[in-house]
């Protein structure tokens, strides 16, 4: 008889971007629209505003963040 070994188990690479937006509820509205993708997860604010959304397209998991000016790191320092 052979031993479970878990670390010998067969594991299926993944990625599962998070996007920052600045409009929540308008970018999973997008989404569900545009591509069909279904929400899985959200948190909301005390004002009901989506802050965090998970969503798939199949099986393709995906995040939406929301914050107040989508960051540009690259951006930083450089002028224009």
């Amino acid at each position: 008889m052979t031993e479970h070994d878990p670390a010998r188990e067969l594991v299926e690479p993944s990625i599962a971007p998070w996007l920052s937006v600045a409009d929540g509820p308008g970018a999973v509205d997008y989404y569900t629209a545009a591509f069909g993708a279904v929400e899985r997860y959200r948190l909301e604010d005390d004002t009901g505003r989506v802050v965090v959304a998970q969503l798939a397209i199949g099986q393709a998991d995906f995040g939406c963040k929301r914050t107040p000016t989508p960051a540009r790191p690259w951006a930083e320092g450089r002028s224009g």
